[in-house]
C-alpha cells in the first residue's frame, strides 16, 4: 500500500 497502510493486506495498489 502506497497510502493505505490500514488495508495493506487487501489493497496494496491504491490509486486513490
Amino acid at each position: 500500500g502506497r497510502r493505505n497502510l490500514s488495508m495493506e493486506s487487501i489493497n496494496f495498489s491504491s490509486e486513490d
